[in-house]
Formats: C-alpha cells, sequence, structure tokens
C-alpha cells in the first residue's frame, strides 16, 4: 500500500512539472511577443515577468509539498528498520541469513534482548578496505525496534553504533545538524534525535534535566 502510495505521488509530482513547465512555456512566449511589439509598454512587460515568477514560485512549492509527503511516507515505511553500524564483516559475500545470525548474536550477547522477531537482515553498499557495511535489521514488529533503540546504550565503548534507517533526504537533515549535537553533548547537556529534529535539553546543577529547546533543519525539502 505504501509502495502504491509513493508511486501516485510520484506520479502527481511529474504532472505538476509538466504543468509548470508548459506554464512557463506559454508565459515566456508573450513575453517574447511583447519585446518585439511597440505596441506594449515596459509596464506591460514587467508585469507578466512578474507573473511568471509568481507561477513558478507556486509550482515549485507544489513540488515540495509532495517531496515532502513522498519522505515522509518512505520514512513510515522503514519505522520497523534498524542501522547497525560498526559489526564486524567476515567478507564481501555476507549472505542474508549470515546478517541475520550476526544481528541474532548481537540481540542476545551484547543487548541482552531475548525472543525479538527478526525479519530480515542484510548489509548495503560496497565495502571498501577492511571497513564493515552497514547492516539493515528488519524487525517484525515495531514494539522489538523500540526495544532495541532504547537498550542502544549498552553499546557504548564497542564501536557499534544503531540508528534510525531513514531516506536519503531525511539522513541530509540530521548530518546537517550533527556538529549542533556534539556542541551540545561537550556542553554537557543531553542532546538527541526525535526523527529529524535535534532535541537539546539543558541540566540543572543537581542533575536534573531542564525543557527542551530545538533545533530542526529543512535543507530545502524538509520532512513532515
Amino acid at each position: 500500500m505504501l509502495e502504491s502510495q509513493e508511486r501516485a505521488y510520484k506520479a502527481a509530482m511529474e504532472i505538476v512539472v509538466k504543468q509548470m513547465n508548459d506554464q512557463i512555456k506559454k508565459l515566456e512566449g508573450k513575453v517574447s511577443d511583447l519585446t518585439v511589439s511597440l505596441e506594449f509598454t515596459q509596464r506591460d512587460v514587467d508585469e507578466l515577468k512578474s507573473e511568471i515568477k509568481e507561477q513558478t514560485k507556486s509550482s515549485h512549492e507544489k513540488m515540495k509539498q509532495l517531496e515532502e509527503r513522498i519522505n515522509y511516507q518512505e520514512d513510515y515505511s522503514r519505522n520497523k528498520n534498524v542501522r547497525i553500524s560498526g559489526v564486524e564483516e567476515r567478507d564481501g559475500n555476507e549472505t542474508w541469513e549470515q546478517s541475520v545470525k550476526t544481528v541474532t548474536s548481537l540481540l542476545q550477547d551484547k543487548l541482552q534482548l531475548d525472543g525479538l522477531e527478526l525479519e530480515r537482515a542484510h548489509r548495503v553498499g560496497a565495502r571498501w578496505d577492511a571497513k564493515p557495511r552497514t547492516i539493515v535489521a528488519r524487525f517484525s514488529r515495531y514494539c522489538d525496534r523500540e526495544a532495541v533503540m532504547r537498550n542502544a546504550r549498552k553499546l557504548k565503548g564497542t564501536n557499534i553504533f544503531l540508528d534510525d534507517d531513514l531516506c536519503p533526504a531525511s539522513q541530509a537533515i540530521k548530518k546537517a545538524q550533527m556538529p549542533q549535537l556534539k556542541h551540545a553533548k561537550a556542553q554537557g547537556e543531553v542532546a538527541f534525535f526525535r526523527h529529524t529534529k535535534l532535541i537539546i535539553r539543558e541540566r540543572y546543577s543537581s542533575g536534573q534535566i531542564k525543557g527542551p529547546h530545538f533545533f530542526h533543519q529543512r535543507l530545502g525539502l524538509g520532512v513532515i
């Protein structure tokens, strides 16, 4: 169902792009006619150029909204996934079955989590040098995925890291905010992501946490 929705959104975006191009071509044709005709004043030309600008702006806003919806749908379709980086890879031809065993052992040995329903797991990307590729693990139940993320702190000091599996646009938004996150943590504040939103909470001298303040960058595309 999510795939059909995504195809529908993409088709709608293509229609908007075509309509925008057609509108711009028509208006540009009018401008061209005006510039070679002495019957029209410069004011008429400027008004028509302004109309082109407004039409272009409106079309771009529609495209942006469609892209945001597509990104949101893609992120939602991945909400049972976890990206696991830093897990040793024996060779570059690890099968899905081997990846599942690797993740299962990690859950049991490092996180002390048994009985989770792992739907599948596989490595992503090309392997360079000896650096292990990231594993994307998908759980059958969202609650199992959340249990894994809640216990991610147990991996501190192991060079193994867990992260949300987001679409490329959302990953770019989070990546752009990493300097703020690192700075906040260096200042002793509590900092973490909620989807693509960076949340920073200050601490009282007693160690209690104050209310949050937010950093949220959209980087052109944005996410709902």
